[in-house]
């Protein structure tokens, strides 16, 4: 299997999202009053939603001037409806063939603590901006998932190194 094969199977919904974090978006994103900075904060606790968050953003259709990286600002940019509309493309990790050595539970708690870490190190230091580094520290990692997610299916005696 080719890399881009891998990297498109992102977008088919090959990879898992953390089902706690799909059960809760889906009852805050039905709420009325749910605003881009709740919406963006549970969007935040999944590198797979965050990752198709932030491509459509930068998509010809929602392109603006300079490009999203910072979730709050993807999220702003293509609406609460269509991110209803695009979190119904994640599925839980029960009907995925990840391979059985990779901790899907420590993946998403090693990319969540990242993505804080850089937030609070990029306010403490002022480099850059935080909400970036939160992003580029949840999305770090997300070839583990995306190779994990399609090993199996690509014929991979072997899994990828789960770190």
């Amino acid at each position: 299997m080719r890399i881009d094969q891998h990297i498109h199977s992102l977008d088919l919904g090959a990879c898992p999202s953390p089902t706690q974090v799909m059960l809760k978006f889906a009852e805050t994103i039905r709420q009325p009053g749910t605003g881009i900075g709740e919406a963006a904060g549970i969007v935040g606790q999944d590198p797979v939603l965050a990752a198709k968050v932030i491509k459509l953003a930068n998509s010809m259709f929602y392109r603006g001037l300079r490009p999203s990286v910072a979730i709050e600002d993807a999220v702003a940019r293509i609406g609460l409806q269509t991110l209803a509309r695009l979190s119904l493309s994640l599925s839980p990790p029960d009907q995925h063939p990840v391979i059985d050595s990779f901790d899907l539970e420590r993946y998403w708690h090693a990319a969540h603590a990242r993505a804080t870490a850089m937030h609070s190190l990029a306010k403490h230091i002022r480099c850059c901006p935080a909400a970036e580094l939160y992003s580029l520290g949840l999305l770090a990692d997300i070839g583990q998932l995306v190779l994990a997610s399609t090993a199996r299916e690509a014929g991979a005696s072997e899994p990828p190194p789960n770190n």
